[in-house]
């Protein structure tokens, strides 16, 4: 251990050269369910100048961003104040927002308490919240509500529930015999089955339909505002593989770097459907750095999936967590476990454990289970 009177002498790097020489460095992904400790755990880490910015939560309510992020720390960064960021870029998750619209449509379809000639009334600014507020917090798209053209919305989804309702054989006859294809002891729900219909009749409408390109286009176009967005937050459109660096040094106002890095982590924005991952370098807190060798700078990557939500019925998706942390490769595991879960989810996570340790061992993949 070295102690605060140790002279640790390392070449300064700034943190877009911390980045270009990353490729060596150890990696570590941090992994478990809501409410395990990751939060607490990137906090005792990151430097305070950088926490200040970021404004991560600690407890109830939604904490983090659902963007994978690789935390790159590097004490051969100079100041706390210094940071870079590197974005990775990916095509908007139209399919993310598809799937809720077809649910939304489907069950507006499906609700006997309102008639074909009533359609157009409730695909409304309400109909919309649903789509873009998702449930599952799959996505965040509610901020985006009042500028969306609610006549432009018609347009596109009326269609698509006409559609159905002339479709041959018809949407009863087609859930008869959907629901042929599932034994009693299935006790398939009817609303499911009903969804799956709808689904498949607009499928089957096939790309080169002009009902679905007006839809296809309306639903883009969700994504284009999302994009212009970033680039208002930029200043330009993300480049590949460009490095931004910053310096969120305090001066009375808020920084370029402040402003930049608060959007990116507010976990109530729509960037997780056009980032594919963030990478933040910086210096690590002083006080891990006071535990580091005395021949070698402290440097560690700390990626986390973040946003493992809980499954319905409170279950933790344990499974689902240690397959995405070894899917990135890492040099080891940290998985945080909640311990006040009920016995029969414990129970049920142990036993997922106990089935990717073995999957783990055999990349060699060493798992810290906290």
């Amino acid at each position: 251990m070295c102690k605060d009177k140790c002279i640790r002498s390392f070449t300064s790097l700034t943190p877009a050269k911390v980045f270009k020489q990353s490729k060596s460095i150890p990696t570590i992904c941090v992994t478990g369910p809501a409410g395990s400790g990751k939060t607490t755990l990137i906090c005792s880490i990151l430097n305070p100048q950088l926490m200040r910015v970021l404004q991560i939560g600690i407890g109830g309510g939604k904490q983090t961003v659902d963007i994978p992020i690789n935390f790159i720390c590097d004490e051969r960064v100079e100041k706390e104040n210094q940071v870079a960021l590197k974005l990775c870029m990916k095509q908007f998750a139209a399919k993310d927002v598809h799937y809720n619209v077809m649910q939304k449509l489907a069950d507006l379809y499906n609700d006997k308490d309102i008639d074909n000639d009533e359609w157009v009334a409730n695909l409304n600014e309400k109909f919309i919240e649903t789509v873009f507020e998702p449930d599952d917090g799959d996505y965040h798209l509610k901020e985006l509500v009042p500028v969306i053209d609610i006549d432009n919305m018609r347009n596109a989804l009326l269609p698509l529930l006409e559609a159905v309702d002339k479709t041959e054989p018809s949407f009863l006859d087609q859930v008869v015999e959907k629901k042929k294809m599932y034994p009693k002891s299935s006790k398939k729900p009817m609303a499911e089955i009903r969804r799956m219909v709808f689904e498949d009749i607009i499928e089957g409408l096939g790309d080169n339909s002009t009902i679905w390109q007006k839809y296809y286009d309306w639903l883009t176009g969700i994504g284009g505002i999302v994009k212009d967005r970033l680039i208002d937050v930029l200043g330009e459109v993300p480049i590949k593989d460009k490095i931004y660096e910053f310096d969120l040094e305090e001066h009375g106002i808020k920084t370029d770097g402040e402003r930049v890095l608060q959007e990116l982590f507010n976990p109530y924005k729509a960037y997780s459907l056009i980032i594919d991952e963030i990478t933040l370098i910086s210096r690590p807190r002083k006080e891990l750095i006071e535990l580091g060798s005395e021949d070698c700078p402290l440097r560690f990557c700390l990626k986390t999936a973040m946003g493992h939500n809980q499954l319905e019925g409170g279950k933790t998706p344990i499974k689902e967590a240690l397959d995405k942390a070894l899917s990135t490769i890492p040099d080891s595991i940290m998985l945080l476990l909640d311990l006040e879960e009920r016995d029969e989810a414990l129970s049920e996570n142990c036993t997922a454990i106990e089935k990717k340790l073995k999957e783990a061992s055999k990349l060699n993949i060493p798992v810290r289970i906290l």
